[in-house]
């Protein structure tokens, strides 16, 4: 799930743009200022929440590489190219951005075809995610933000809006978080029958969560709230 991506079209002032957006957390994938990690070439890229109408990161331009047809460069509002890692390292793969044009920035679309169903959540660990080591919890913490969609699918978007809800949540567990929420929207009488989207940030596109929540580790993105201290926040739109 890692690896695949949605696009979504941005139309901006100099034409479309291409936005992608992760199909395991719907974060858009983003070129950084920072220079790439240790074994990879020129910038860092990373995953971050879509929170303003325009954000120049996420903008992105295919452009003819000149190879073949089906064969496109990624190139950032910004001028630098997305590019892989790890030809002879494979183990050390990933993504940057860079301006020196090479073989390691071709990129070929491959549809996904859509499925008619959700795919089935991972089953939760055996251990509860609550327990601690020297007073350090071994699972990580974050406020979930929570609001139920009506039958056509609509929901307020602004969650500081009426009907968004929040709780805090320890682990990581995507079928917990589902047991969860399904207690809650019941009004404490289990309820299953829900779908999960997660959205990341206020203009990002809606998507299913199917994977276990991520750690908040490399490239992703944490906000402060004044009710928990430094916790992650993440979205949930319930279908």
């Amino acid at each position: 799930m890692n690896a695949a991506w949605a696009v979504h079209i941005y139309h901006g002032d100099n034409g479309p743009y291409l936005l992608l957006h992760s199909t395991a957390y719907g974060r858009y994938l983003a070129a950084t200022a920072t220079p790439a990690r240790l074994g990879h070439l020129g910038l860092r890229a990373e995953l971050r929440d879509y929170d303003q109408p325009r954000v120049e990161a996420i903008m992105w331009q295919a452009v003819e590489s000149g190879f073949a047809d089906d064969v496109v460069l990624l190139r950032n509002v910004g001028g630098r190219f997305l590019r892989a890692n790890g030809r002879y390292l494979r183990w050390n793969a990933g993504v940057s951005v860079d301006n020196s044009v090479s073989t390691m920035m071709y990129w070929v679309v491959e549809p996904i075809p859509a499925r008619e169903d959700m795919l089935a959540l991972p089953a939760p660990p055996l251990n509860p995610p609550y327990g601690y080591l020297l007073g350090v919890y071994l699972e990580p913490g974050r406020l979930i933000r929570f609001v139920r969609a009506v039958d056509d699918g609509h929901y307020p978007e602004d969650p500081e809006a009426d009907g968004w809800q929040q709780f805090w949540f320890r682990g990581r567990s995507a079928f917990r978080l589902r047991d969860d929420l399904g207690f809650l929207v019941g009004a404490g009488v289990y309820y299953p029958n829900i779908a999960m989207c997660v959205r990341a940030g206020r203009y990002g596109r809606l998507t299913p969560l199917v994977v276990d929540l991520s750690d908040g580790g490399y490239g992703e993105t944490s906000r402060l709230s004044s009710s928990w201290p430094t916790p992650l926040i993440t979205e949930i739109v319930l279908v």
